[in-house]
């Protein structure tokens, strides 16, 4: 690969990356297992033609799905959970890149495609941290009188912060450990990486 085409390695510092498939397999069960539960509920209402409304099933599912338009009525939830749902959206395409790379060997994951990755993730992903952080403060400081806290609530705000944090910070420990020529596109690893490169090099590594 030239020097002069923006990419990384993937995987760096990673050993035996193949066990992240357990965690996708388990991932996948968990999802699936929802996804029976809610399929046996529409199974108990009564049988309707889907297809005769398609159209403006799929113009719904972009009005209220992706732009959020019933939401965004309420502007504090409605922008925390519609920068969220876009945070995430562009991580998980940058995941889909990698995987397309390293599992199937398609060499797409560089160039344009690669800084536009960073690009978005970096910046979506900051935005759906601040959203997070933004949720957790309604919820448990401000506490409106008609929202309910349930311990799921809690455990998936948490979850959510922890992918986020984790993810940068790993970013910002890689590009701390070894020169990133293209570390401006992913702003907030390099933000973090400026206080990490205290730390010794092996340090780095043991904590990536």
């Amino acid at each position: 690969m030239s020097p002069d085409i923006p990419t990384r390695e993937i995987y760096w510092n990673i050993d035996m990356p193949h066990w992240l498939f357990l965690f996708f397999a388990a991932a996948v069960i968990i999802c699936v297992y929802g996804f029976y539960r809610r399929y046996k509920l529409w199974k108990m209402v009564h049988k309707e033609n889907r297809l005769k409304y398609l159209w403006q099933g799929i113009k719904d599912i972009l009005s209220y799905g992706f732009a959020h338009k019933r939401i965004l009525r309420e502007p504090y939830p409605g922008l925390a959970h519609f920068f969220v749902f876009w945070g995430f959206v562009f991580l998980v395409f940058a995941t889909l890149v990698v995987m397309i790379q390293a599992d199937f060997g398609l060499k797409i994951f560089q160039g344009d495609l690669y800084l536009f990755i960073k690009v978005t993730a970096n910046a979506f992903g900051f935005a759906a941290l601040l959203a997070i952080l933004a949720a957790m403060f309604r919820r448990y400081v401000l506490k409106p009188a008609h929202m309910e806290s349930k311990p799921d609530d809690t455990i998936s705000l948490i979850l959510i912060l922890v992918i986020l944090v984790t993810g940068f910070v790993i970013e910002g420990l890689r590009m701390a450990a070894i020169p990133d020529p293209w570390e401006a596109y992913g702003f907030v690893g390099a933000w973090l990486a400026v206080p990490l490169r205290l730390l010794s090099f092996d340090t780095l590594l043991l904590l990536h």
